[in-house]
């Protein structure tokens, strides 16, 4: 990066601010009370040794741990109250990142504010965790701001995968 370039400000003023974000089993979003309710976060998952052994004796890229789950956030506008009579309707990218970097998966989705709405909560609902290895993941949550054309990074949301050991009971 050029001395030129450090310190200065992108011509596109931020409109939308992520404020947070979390994993969880299950959510409901009331539209009408603006309240929301989360079921069971997700911190940590754990996967038995011998699910991830099965994968690099079959040669497979990933493992599939079916574990239904969403991914929460709630972004809000920035500015001025009562300049606040658009819509805003735009994308976001969340995105699974796996311990060494590498994007698993990518998934690209509207969120959109109604008209003098300050704030606005959207959960994406996966079917299960793509996984490679044990250690640190995160969501990377990314916004498009209106009248822009890169998606700027806005929050991360990390949790654990842990490998347990294989334990087998006999009835």
């Amino acid at each position: 990066m050029s001395k030129e370039t450090i310190g200065k400000k992108s011509s596109i003023t931020k409109q939308i601010r992520g404020v947070w974000g979390l994993i969880c089993s299950m959510s409901s979003i009331d539209q009408e009370k603006n309240n929301i309710s989360l079921f069971n976060l997700i911190n940590q998952v754990n996967v038995q040794k011998i699910d991830f052994e099965g994968m690099k004796q079959q040669k497979k890229e990933a493992l599939l741990v079916p574990v239904q789950h969403e991914v929460v956030t709630m972004f809000r506008r920035m500015g001025n109250y009562e300049l606040f009579d658009n819509e805003i309707k735009t994308n976001i990218k969340i995105s699974l990142i796996n311990p060494k970097g590498k994007a698993l998966m990518e998934f690209l989705t509207k969120i959109e504010f109604k008209p003098h709405k300050i704030n606005c909560r959207h959960r994406a609902i996966f079917t299960g965790f793509k996984l490679t290895e044990p250690g640190d993941y995160e969501y990377n949550i990314e916004v498009l701001q209106p009248d822009d054309t890169q998606l700027t990074n806005e929050m991360v949301i990390p949790f654990v995968v842990k490998e347990i050991e294989n334990k087998f009971s006999s009835l």
